[in-house]
């Protein structure tokens, strides 16, 4: 059971803005802090374009990416078009990265990539960080369970 808000103390912690599936074995949650978590595992869906991914409403909303550890290929069209995104974070175990992944996202300052090796990116494609944006490599997140 997923509820629109958690409390303690009965006073709000987060609200929850959306939620649902963005593949498979793939979910997400936004919410109102302006955190986004991507959790399960596998493949995240691919999207013609951004306007069909389910968080497309929210998506003013989103300041800060995270993707947890299971999730193995981001999907075309997964991680862009975030306007007021300033970070995101990347597990280790990632092998694949859609087309149009990371474009669009003109605040991003802090990009954390807990890989090892370098992921396979879509055919052609580039990614251009704005040159005051932070790229750290290396660190191994825990285990969403």
């Amino acid at each position: 059971v997923v509820t629109t808000e958690t409390k303690f103390s009965n006073k709000p912690i987060l609200q929850i803005v959306k939620y649902g599936k963005c593949g498979e074995g793939c979910s997400f949650i936004a919410y109102t802090n302006g955190t986004m978590i991507i959790s399960g595992s596998g493949v995240m869906t691919e999207y013609e374009t951004s306007s069909a991914r389910p968080w497309e409403s929210s998506k003013g909303v989103v300041k800060e990416i995270i993707i947890y550890s299971g999730i193995t290929t981001l999907g075309k069209n997964c991680i862009t078009d975030f306007p007021e995104a300033t970070k995101i974070i990347i597990p280790e175990g990632i092998s694949g990265i859609g087309a149009n992944t990371f474009s669009s996202m003109p605040k991003i300052t802090t990009v954390e990539y807990y890989g090892t090796t370098i992921p396979t990116w879509a055919s052609g494609e580039t990614v251009l960080f704005a040159e005051s944006t932070t790229v750290t490599f290396g660190i191994t997140l825990p285990t969403l369970k």
